[in-house]
């Protein structure tokens, strides 16, 4: 290989690795400037919104979470349910609380259409940020 094609080849390669940084840099700060990557806002009660949850699932961390509740339900086995939607056939942001009765029998009358705290560690059930409730404690009305 002759100088000049040496000399050709190492400049193609420098550009390229500067393309592919550039190309880098600029996907990561459009992703954080689109909103994909959220800033942390906190309701009046330091909760995050159930948006911010999606990114929090998973982290095993305690989280709070503040929400509105659209939907209530009670299966066959006993378990409530709250939902964020008020449609059933799409979830939003999910509270599941075992049969128990620690939580009563009004456990999903007392929080419809009402605002509340929801802390514990976020999962997901189909495709949904969903926190599982084991002591009363964990829900309270929002301010």
């Amino acid at each position: 290989m002759k100088k000049h094609e040496k000399l050709f080849l190492i400049s193609s390669l420098l550009m390229l690795a500067i393309a592919i940084v550039i190309f880098v840099n600029i996907v990561f700060s459009k992703k954080h400037l689109s909103g994909n990557i959220p800033p942390q806002q906190q309701t009046a009660s330091n909760c995050i919104t159930p948006s911010q949850a999606i990114n929090d699932e998973g982290n095993g961390q305690s989280e709070c979470v503040q929400f509105a509740v659209g939907s209530t339900y009670v299966s066959s086995a006993g378990n409530a349910y709250l939902d964020e939607n008020s449609d059933s056939s799409n979830y939003g942001f999910i509270v599941w609380m075992p049969s128990s009765d620690s939580f009563g029998s009004s456990a999903t009358s007392q929080y419809a259409n009402q605002q509340v705290d929801v802390t514990g560690n976020i999962t997901q059930y189909d495709g949904a940020p969903e926190i599982q409730v084991t002591d009363p404690s964990q829900i309270t009305l929002a301010n």
